[in-house]
C-alpha cells in the first residue's frame, strides 16, 4: 500500500509504498489498488490489540469469489455454522 497521509503530512505525488506502517499522534490514510480476489486483512501488530479487535477484513471483488471458488466438501465440512447461513451470506 501506500502511505499518503501520515500525521498530518499529505503525499498522493509519489507517497512511500509499505507493507507495514506505525502510527502516531493524528491520522493515517493509506491507498492501495483493489484488484486481487479475495480477502485481505488489515491489523495491528500489537498482539493485545488485535485481541481487542483492531483488525478488519476487506473483500475485494466478492462477486468474482462467488462464481470462481468452489470449496470442496472436506472444506464445507470445517465450518457448519456457515451451512446454516441464509444463501445470501454464503
Amino acid at each position: 500500500f501506500d502511505i499518503v497521509k501520515l500525521n498530518g503530512v499529505t503525499n498522493y505525488v509519489n507517497p512511500p509504498r509499505r507493507d507495514v506502517v506505525t502510527t502516531g499522534p493524528g491520522t493515517t490514510t493509506i491507498r492501495f489498488k483493489a484488484e486481487n480476489s479475495g480477502p485481505w486483512i488489515l491489523h495491528c501488530h500489537v498482539e493485545w490489540h488485535l485481541q481487542g479487535g483492531l483488525a478488519v477484513i476487506f473483500v475485494e471483488d466478492p462477486d468474482d469469489i462467488r462464481a470462481n471458488t468452489h470449496p470442496t466438501q472436506a472444506w464445507q465440512d470445517l465450518c457448519p455454522a456457515y451451512n446454516a447461513l441464509p444463501p445470501e451470506m454464503q
